[in-house]
């Protein structure tokens, strides 16, 4: 086969492709440190409102259901974490909207 009517599917790199990879990772790093600093402005009034249910008459309910059920009732657990992340992300969505 000739070289002549071949292509290359994996395009050559540039003369300065260290640099423009030293810039691609600085920006991606960049782009996750804001990622999370947003995650983290989110996550916490959710977990301020999750932990603000465990007063004495809630934790003895849950023990006395834990007894009573044993595992059965785990799946509860996942399905309304999703249903609280859900809320608190729509919760977060309308204060940003309103500004309040």
């Amino acid at each position: 086969m000739s070289e002549r009517g071949t292509t290359s599917l994996v395009p050559a790199p540039a003369p300065d492709a260290g640099q423009d990879q030293g810039r691609l990772r600085t920006g991606r790093l960049q782009r996750m440190a804001i990622g999370g600093a947003a995650l983290a402005a989110v996550v916490g009034p959710g977990l301020i409102a999750g932990l603000s249910d465990d007063d004495a008459a809630g934790i003895t309910t849950y023990s006395s259901l834990g007894a009573s059920y044993g595992y059965e009732l785990l799946w509860v657990l996942g399905v309304s974490t999703v249903a609280l992340i859900l809320f608190q992300d729509l919760g977060a969505r309308i204060g940003v909207v309103t500004g309040q």
